[in-house]
């Protein structure tokens, strides 16, 4: 009797203390590392995509003139150009050579194609312009470069925004001295209804707004 009342005592016991307890931990210890390890992953996505100076590179690689943009490759753009590859096609990513210029902070391509004819003003499939795309990555010697050449400041580009807006709400004064120099719009409002002034003031701006008020007193 002591042989077969141990055994009671002791196989249930076993079985319900050491599976289900394992199964409880193992699953939500799981579940919270992918949870963890996702969200690690969208915030580098964030801040590859709008915090770095640099976009992200492409997962499959584009046509010859596009890669010879990237990279910033005169001599290739020149050799693509010559065997007919369009100038102001959409590779694709849906932007032309010289908006992967721009956004790649490749000066001397972005100037190169400028000169060979590319179409400043042109939209992206995303809506972007690569005048957009020099603010977005902070190039302001590409956007002074475009501007030069006939880039509209006004002209709305991703998100369907001008480009004073998205340079007020980053923060960036260059690229607001710039814009401001080339007729930008300081009325322009987002589709929240707010101006740049609006952006300058919410985000404590203060350089910004100083420059925005001595362009209103201007157009007085």
């Amino acid at each position: 009797m002591r042989i077969f009342h141990s055994s009671l005592l002791r196989l249930p016991t076993a079985g319900l203390l050491r599976l289900p307890t394992a199964g409880l931990l193992r699953l939500p210890t799981a579940g919270l590392l992918c949870l963890l390890i996702g969200g690690l992953i969208s915030v580098a996505l964030f801040y590859a995509v709008y915090a770095q100076a640099r976009p992200l590179p492409p997962v499959v690689a584009d046509t010859m003139l596009i890669e010879a943009a990237r990279a910033g490759d005169i001599v290739t753009i020149n050799n693509a150009l010559a065997q007919g590859h369009t100038l102001n096609r959409r590779g694709l990513a849906g932007r032309t050579a010289l908006q992967i210029a721009s956004a790649w902070g490749q000066v001397a391509a972005t100037e190169h194609l400028i000169k060979k004819g590319a179409d400043v003003n042109i939209r992206a499939r995303d809506g972007a312009t690569a005048l957009y795309l020099a603010i977005i990555f902070d190039n302001p010697t590409i956007a002074a470069a475009l501007l030069a050449a006939g880039a509209n400041p006004n002209q709305i580009g991703q998100d369907n925004e001008v480009p004073l807006i998205i340079a007020t709400r980053k923060g960036l004064l260059a690229h607001v001295q710039l814009l401001l120099a080339a007729g930008a719009n300081i009325e322009a409002g987002d589709y929240t209804g707010r101006t740049a002034y609006d952006w300058a003031r919410d985000n404590r701006h203060r350089a910004i707004m100083t420059l925005l008020e001595q362009a209103e007193h201007k157009n007085d």
